[in-house]
């Protein structure tokens, strides 16, 4: 198609990657926890003037391929492979002189974004938390069509940790943040 660029010139510089994670964080939105939660717990009730809308979900019944059942799935897979494409693309960026910062900044957010992900995921889509119980796919690469194989547990965790390690390792222990100063 004329009106897609491809990955090669996607991403080119370390602005190109902040204009990427800028993107990612567009993307990220717990809406869709928000509105499955609030309704399918007693946090909220069917309205006198109701005309059906999420009847279904208020009486705690799960239609397969419905949008309350899908949204969270789709969108947390959506911004994880949009961060494995940032990933990627980063191995091919050298920031220039004053960049390296924001470089690691940038990578540390989608290593933090990206596990935190899998987290809202399995939460959503594990049966329990019993490290061989089968949870979700943990994707760490970008895929399209690609249909991985579900992950224990155990190795989801494993996975956000090194994920969270990752960022931990690239921020700088000196960061400051301005914000902090009016909790003061």
């Amino acid at each position: 198609p004329n009106d897609s660029i491809s990955a090669e010139v996607a991403f080119q510089s370390v602005t190109d990657l902040q204009a990427g994670l800028n993107g990612v964080y567009i993307e990220y939105s717990p809406d869709n926890i928000i509105d499955f939660s609030s309704i399918f717990s007693d946090d909220t009730k069917i309205g006198a003037d109701n005309g059906g809308q999420k009847v279904a979900l208020h009486n705690w019944i799960l239609n397969p391929g419905s949008a309350d059942a899908d949204n969270i799935w789709l969108s947390n897979y959506r911004m994880i492979n949009s961060i494995n494409r940032l990933l990627e693309a980063s191995a091919t960026i050298t920031p220039l002189t004053g960049e390296q910062d924001q470089y690691n900044k940038i990578l540390a957010d989608c290593y933090a974004l990206r596990a935190l992900a899998h987290f809202e995921l399995l939460q959503f889509y594990s049966t329990d938390y019993n490290a061989s119980s089968l949870a979700v796919p943990y994707t760490t690469t970008v895929g399209v069509f690609e249909e991985p194989s579900r992950n224990t547990v155990a190795e989801v965790l494993t996975s956000m940790e090194a994920d969270l390690v990752s960022a931990e390792n690239l921020i700088d222990p000196t960061y400051f943040d301005p914000s902090e100063l009016l909790q003061e």
